[in-house]
């Protein structure tokens, strides 16, 4: 079923609006036209799109991972090497596998 409102619907003869029924409220559907205030220089369209002026960012400028700054205190190889030196004494120290007290410090 359409959702499309006719202006006079007691008549044959009105206009019929493009429309979506949404929860029993009803949304125009539009077309956007470009131009500036009093012209029309057509629908916005694949052939005709959406003139778009200012600065954004581009798919096309490749971003290298390794220029992206690491935010503070942010887990390095290094400091994740330490921590994983730790977790080895403490899995000796567990286990009874030649641990002793001075690899603690």
């Amino acid at each position: 079923m359409s959702d499309n409102v006719q202006v006079n619907a007691r008549t044959t003869d009105g206009a019929i609006f493009a429309a979506d029924e949404i929860g029993g409220v009803y949304y125009p559907r539009t077309k956007v036209v470009i131009g500036a205030d009093g012209t029309n220089d057509g629908d916005v369209s694949s052939a005709n799109p959406l003139p778009v002026s200012g600065t954004f960012w581009q798919a096309t400028q490749p971003v290298s991972l390794a220029s992206v700054p690491l935010p503070t205190g942010a887990a390095t190889e290094a400091t994740l090497a330490d921590v994983k030196t730790s977790v080895q004494l403490i899995d000796n120290a567990v286990s009874g596998a030649g641990f002793n007290i001075t690899q603690l410090a």
